[in-house]
């Protein structure tokens, strides 16, 4: 999965997420928050703190 793939994702999760009546669909959000989208988004935080910090 791409990075730009990941962040689609994460869109359509948060979206979802106001809706979400479910306790099962909320523990499956929330692995793929730690799975998939936590790893990219700290590497999009590496990749900007070495072009803000030089």
């Amino acid at each position: 999965m791409s990075d730009e793939e990941c962040f689609i994702d994460m869109l359509e999760d948060r979206n979802q997420t106001s809706h979400i009546y479910s306790e099962e669909i909320s523990k499956s959000i929330l692995n793929r928050i730690k799975k998939n989208y936590l790893p990219v988004l700290k590497k999009l935080s590496a990749e900007l703190n070495k072009k803000i910090i030089p």
